[in-house]
């Protein structure tokens, strides 16, 4: 459980390679779970709601300089809602790798975006769903499903 934080309910950065299982992120200042520059997450069944910025997010690309290779996130099951973003992927023009997103069965709920991606980056979703977003979805977005986001 992560919520009341002054940034992040739960973050990491560079050459990070974590696992984590089912949770509630709830009020934090700037997002729900972020994974940084070079981190690579799995996320299974999260609850993230009501943050000023991202629900589940993936920010900054991998510098050589780390020893970094690619961000990644793989969301499984995970619910986002109230966040500006629900589901954010963004590298920087720096990265020589772009930065990747999968999502699996998440569902989005009631954000300005329900999954934004930018820069340098990536998102695919399988079988995901938005409600009640102003933009289901924005950016290099791959949908593999049968029009559950649009």
């Amino acid at each position: 459980m992560g919520h009341d934080n002054n940034e992040n309910g739960y973050s990491d950065h560079e050459r990070c390679e974590t696992t984590i299982i089912g949770g509630l992120f709830e009020y934090n200042v700037r997002g729900g779970i972020t994974t940084a520059y070079g981190g690579h997450d799995t996320i299974y069944n999260a609850y993230c709601r009501k943050h000023a910025n991202n629900g589940i997010a993936l920010v900054g690309s991998a510098t050589a300089a780390e020893g970094g290779r690619g961000s990644q996130i793989f969301a499984v099951g995970c619910i986002c809602e109230n966040n500006t973003i629900n589901y954010y992927v963004i590298g920087d023009e720096s990265g020589a790798d772009e930065d990747f997103g999968k999502f699996v069965n998440c569902i989005s709920l009631n954000a300005r975006y329900g999954y934004l991606c930018q820069t340098n980056a990536r998102i695919e979703l399988n079988n995901c769903t938005d409600g009640g977003s102003s933009t289901a979805k924005s950016g290099n977005v791959i949908v593999n499903n049968a029009a559950l986001v649009e």
